[in-house]
């Protein structure tokens, strides 16, 4: 009881309901397996029954058969009944048969019902062969009737000596399982109301330690709710004269805040002319890069066209050095048409009458001789000409080259220093555009602190209401507990005060 009383109020009720779930549980199981026995029961009783209707039958179908047998003498007699009677008996003996078969087949093999079945069954085939044998002298006029009629008679008795015992064993098993059943069902009722009344026993007991506990739980709790709004009362008291000087030194913190607020704004602005100005260096300096690499690749071009004359001079001179070959060519056939004519002439004045014709062509072969060496003095006066004026061309291309190269390497240096003072300048601008936005960041910051520290101020005074309110609500509450306590203290008179504290916390 002592263990019982230290757990906890939850974890006793969820013991007594735990422990009335249980108890439901096994009344409600009870009640299933009684229904299922009884129900099981019940099917048994129903298929003995079919059993004891079928026994009684067999004994109505011997009675028929005895009853056919005995009025045989008398048929004969009469003349002309026997066949009637046999018909009757037949009929009964096969029904009997039939039922005696299925009665073997529904019975339990090795039984003692089955081996009285089986006994019946034999005798019946011995009962229905001498009755045949007796219907067979009566339509004979045999003597031999009343010696078959007896052992027919004899076969039947000890047949209904058989199938009455096992009818009355069939009556009584009924009687029997009837009665078991009428007994263990008084038995479960019985079992059923006891629990149900252990239950509601249980329970009421369950009910009212819980009660207790809950009372001087409560009564536990009142005090303790006294106690802590005391408590929080001083609290609160302490709280309003700390929020008091909170709003007192958030006034300063303001007056601070708005002269630093107006710094971080000159700051700022600062920050941001420093960065437009270095913005536009960077322009600046972007343009005359772009003019510096623009030169650059006029110089190229310019170099690539001084090539181009440069090849195109060398090819001229080629050219001309090879045109004087051909002069010289030409010349020295001139020649040799000047000593072709020369000797044409000595052999046209050989001839006589006959080579003057050739010499007025000899003559003319020298003239034009003549000619081409004139032609080939100018041709060779203008090619030296020529080969001058291209010697001086490719020296003036080759200074054009050297001073193109030049401008070119000093237009990439100066394109280099651009790019570095550029990336300087970027830095620079990169740097001013930073401390711009840290300036703005720092205004940012302030103006945060500014409807920061004024959100404090706020709270402040709400704080100061907030107090006010706890101290009414706490007095309320003061007076709650103090009613509590009375209405629990004059509906538990009888029980011991003060409330006793375990050694886990809990109240009992």
């Amino acid at each position: 009881m002592k263990r019982f009383r230290r757990i906890s109020l939850t974890g006793q009720m969820q013991l007594g309901f735990t422990a009335l779930i249980f108890i439901a549980v096994t009344l409600v199981e009870l009640n299933i397996a009684e229904m299922l026995w009884i129900d099981y029961t019940q099917t048994r009783i129903e298929k003995q029954e079919e059993t004891v209707q079928a026994a009684n039958q067999m004994m109505s179908y011997l009675g028929s058969m005895d009853k056919d047998i005995s009025y045989v003498s008398e048929a004969a007699a009469q003349g002309g009944a026997v066949r009637q009677l046999e018909k009757s008996f037949e009929a009964d003996a096969t029904a009997l048969s039939t039922l005696l078969e299925t009665a073997v087949q529904s019975a339990q093999p090795g039984s003692k019902d089955a081996a009285s079945l089986r006994e019946m069954s034999n005798l019946l085939d011995q009962y229905q062969a001498t009755a045949d044998a007796a219907f067979a002298a009566a339509d004979q006029q045999s003597t031999q009737l009343t010696p078959r009629l007896r052992e027919a008679t004899s076969v039947g008795m000890q047949l209904s000596d058989v199938a009455a015992p096992y009818a009355e064993d069939m009556m009584a098993l009924l009687d029997a399982r009837q009665a078991r059943l009428g007994y263990i069902t008084n038995l479960c009722l019985i079992v059923t109301a006891v629990l149900g009344v252990i239950a509601l026993a249980g329970g009421s007991v369950v009910g009212l330690g819980l009660a207790r506990r809950i009372r001087r739980t409560l009564r536990g709790a009142v005090t303790d709710i006294s106690n802590s709004a005391s408590e929080l009362l001083a609290v609160a008291t302490q709280v309003s004269s700390g929020a008091a000087q909170t709003a007192a030194s958030t006034s300063e913190t303001t007056a601070t805040v708005d002269e630093v607020k107006q710094t971080a704004l000159l700051a700022q602005e600062k920050a941001s002319q420093a960065a437009e100005g270095a913005t536009g260096a960077v322009q600046n300096i972007g343009s005359a890069r772009e003019l510096t690499e623009d030169t650059a690749s006029g110089i190229e071009r310019m170099q690539d066209q001084m090539d181009t004359v440069f090849s195109a001079i060398s090819t001229l001179s080629e050219r001309a050095q090879e045109a004087g070959e051909i002069v010289a060519s030409v010349n020295d056939l001139a020649e040799q048409s000047n000593l072709l004519s020369v000797n044409a002439s000595i052999e046209a004045a050989k001839a006589g009458e006959y080579g003057k014709g050739f010499t007025v062509v000899a003559q003319e072969v020298k003239s034009l001789a003549g000619q081409s060496k004139q032609a080939v003095a100018q041709v060779r006066t203008m090619l030296g000409e020529i080969q001058k004026a291209s010697q001086t061309a490719v020296e003036a291309a080759t200074q054009s080259r050297e001073a193109v190269e030049a401008g070119r390497q000093k237009s990439v240096q100066a394109g280099e220093a651009l790019q570095r003072v550029a990336e300087g300048a970027r830095e620079d601008a990169e740097s001013s555009l930073q401390a711009s936005a840290s300036a703005q960041q720092q205004l940012a910051g302030m103006e945060q602190m500014a409807a920061a520290i004024e959100s404090i101020n706020q709270a402040s005074a709400q704080a100061v209401d907030g107090t006010r309110q706890v101290d009414q609500e706490i007095r309320h509450l003061q007076d709650l507990a103090q009613r509590l306590r009375s209405m629990i203290e004059g509906k538990s008179a009888d029980e011991p005060e003060p409330p006793t504290v375990d050694n886990d916390g809990d109240r009992s």
